[in-house]
């Protein structure tokens, strides 16, 4: 609401439901940049598909104790990387924030972040695609790993060139 008032040609869709299939997919196709901060591997998995499919980059941010993690993917998926090159989909853990906890602020440095990307990309300065940045609150350290694409990714390697 504050964003619209400062821009009203700004829009923005916050999504607080599951959405599958065609419904997911319209929605990314309809957006012009996707910020994934869901709890889940399989939630993350069909976002990514998603945005494969309609070659849109990809924010997709995650915390979990002292811990957080953000991936910037796409839009070029034929020469780069998508979030399923980093995960696998048997990679789904036990561990979640109910289990384990949260340090609260760390949510927020990954979400201001993840915000800043966002941004960038909105006004065209150009996504550092295909990378990591790993967050330690108890460091306050940031590690940046460049993720290749992998050969075997059912998802990016199965994209046409067009």
């Amino acid at each position: 609401k504050k964003l619209s008032e400062i821009n009203p040609n700004t829009k923005i869709t916050q999504i607080s439901k599951i959405l599958h299939g065609k419904e997911l997919q319209s929605k990314v196709e309809s957006s012009d940049i996707i910020l994934d901060g869901c709890d889940n591997f399989k939630t993350r998995f069909n976002i990514n598909k998603a945005c494969v499919i309609s070659k849109k980059p990809l924010i997709s941010g995650a915390a979990i104790k002292l811990e957080g993690q953000l991936g910037i993917f796409g839009p070029n998926y034929f020469e780069e990387s998508c979030y399923r090159c980093l995960y696998k989909e048997d990679n789904e853990s036990l561990e979640n924030c109910s289990g384990n906890g949260v340090l609260a602020p760390v949510p927020a440095v990954v979400g201001s972040i993840m915000a800043v990307e966002a941004l960038k990309f909105l006004v065209g300065i150009r996504l550092q695609s295909g990378t990591l940045n790993l967050y330690d609150a108890s460091k306050n350290e940031w590690k940046k790993i460049k993720i290749s694409k992998s050969k075997n990714c059912p998802i990016c390697n199965n994209l046409q060139k067009s």
